[in-house]
C-alpha cells in the first residue's frame, strides 16, 4: 500500500463515476481511497507525475479522451490509450500498476482487450472489483519486497528455511508500514521466531557448529546460541581487542545486532511495557533482522560446502 497510509490509493478514469460520492464512500469502506478524473489525458498526466502515489487504476470501456470533450462522444480510444500507457509505465519506468475495467458497456469491450485485463460490470460487480484489486495490490507489494531484498529472500529458494517462514518475513515487512504503536509491538514479536528458526537450521545442519545443549524444547536458546556462535567475545581494555573462548562463526557486528534485537523485543514487545516504539525503531530492528538472515544464508552455504570448522580462532599476541 501507499507509504504512511492504511488505505490503498486507486486512480479512476471514468467520466460518470469519477465524481460520484457513493462510489468513493463504498471504496473507502473497503480500505480504498479513490481519486477520479473524467478523461484520459488529465488522469494519466496526473498519474505520470505521481507514480509512487497510486496502487492501482480503474478504467472505463467508454470514456472521454480530452478535458472539455462533449458528453456522448466517448469511445474505446481512451481505454486502448490507457492500457498502452500502463504498459509503457511498466517497461519504461519499471513501475507495475495493477488495473481493471469497470464498465456498464460490457458488450463494447472487444475480445482483444478482454484477454488483457479483468472486466467488471457496473452496478453488479463493484465489491468483486474491489476484492480483485486489493488482492492484486497485495501481490504487487509482496513482489516489491522480494525484489528489494532479493539477496535475503534467496535463502528460501535455496531451501535453508521453509516457505512458511518466507510468508512470515513478508508479513513483517508489509506490516512495517504501520505507525501504530500496538501494531509495531505485535509486528516485532515475529522477529524472534525468525531468528530461532535460523538457529535451529544451523543446529540441524551441523550440531558441532551449534550443539544440541543449546536446544530449548523444539527451539533454540536465542541468547546462548548467539553468544556461542560469536565465540563468546570478551573485550580486553589492556590489549585493545576482543578475545574469543569458542569457535567464531558470527561476526561481531551480527552479534551486537542480534543481541540488540533480542533485548529490545524482550523489553518492549514480549513483556508489558508502557514505552512505545516509533516506526524508526521498528525499521532499525527489521533491517538488523535482514542483516542477520543475510549472514545466516552465507553461513549455511559455507557449511554445506564443508568450509566451516569448529576450531577456536587463533589470537595473535
Amino acid at each position: 500500500m501507499t507509504a504512511n497510509s492504511n488505505f490503498s490509493h486507486i486512480l479512476l478514469i471514468d467520466d460518470q463515476e469519477a465524481q460520484m460520492m457513493d462510489f468513493k464512500l463504498a471504496a473507502r469502506g473497503e480500505g480504498i481511497r479513490i481519486t477520479g478524473f473524467d478523461n484520459y489525458t488529465e488522469g494519466f498526466d496526473h498519474l505520470q507525475k505521481n507514480l509512487g502515489l497510486y496502487d492501482a487504476v480503474i478504467l472505463d470501456a467508454l470514456c472521454l479522451m480530452e478535458p472539455g470533450q462533449a458528453p456522448g462522444t466517448e469511445t474505446q480510444k481512451a481505454l486502448r490509450a490507457g492500457i498502452n500507457r500502463l504498459n509503457e509505465i511498466k517497461y519504461r519506468d519499471n513501475v507495475l500498476i495493477p488495473f481493471c475495467v469497470y464498465t456498464g458497456h460490457f458488450d463494447r469491450v472487444n475480445d482483444a482487450i478482454e484477454d488483457e485485463i479483468k472486466v467488471f460490470v457496473k452496478g453488479k460487480e463493484r465489491e468483486l472489483m474491489f476484492e480483485y484489486l486489493k488482492s492484486r495490490i497485495a501481490n504487487k507489494d509482496e513482489a516489491r519486497m522480494v525484489a528489494r531484498y532479493s539477496d535475503v529472500f534467496e535463502l528460501f529458494d535455496l531451501g535453508y528455511l521453509p516457505q512458511t517462514d518466507k510468508r512470515e518475513l513478508l508479513n513483517i515487512l508489509l506490516a512495517a508500514e504501520s505507525g501504530n504503536p500496538m501494531e509495531i509491538k505485535n509486528n516485532l514479536r515475529g522477529l524472534r521466531p525468525m531468528m530461532e528458526a535460523a538457529l535451529k537450521k544451523i543446529n540441524e545442519t551441523d550440531s558441532r557448529i551449534l550443539p544440541n545443549n543449546y536446544k530449548r524444547g523444539n527451539s533454540m536458546s536465542l541468547g546462548d546460541s548467539i553468544w556461542h556462535l560469536a565465540g563468546r567475545p570478551k573485550y580486553s581494555k589492556s590489549l585493545g581487542r576482543y578475545d574469543f573462548s569458542e569457535a567464531l562463526h558470527m561476526p561481531l557486528h551480527i552479534f551486537h545486532l542480534s543481541i540488540c534485537i533480542k533485548d529490545v523485543i524482550a523489553a518492549t514487545s514480549l513483556h508489558h511495557s508502557d514505552q512505545d516504539l516509533s516506526k524508526y525503531a521498528q525499521e532499525s530492528l527489521i533491517q538488523a533482522l535482514l542483516e542477520f538472515l543475510y549472514w545466516f544464508k552465507g553461513l549455511i552455504g559455507r557449511m554445506e560446502r564443508g568450509e566451516v570448522t569448529v576450531k577456536r580462532p587463533r589470537i595473535n599476541d
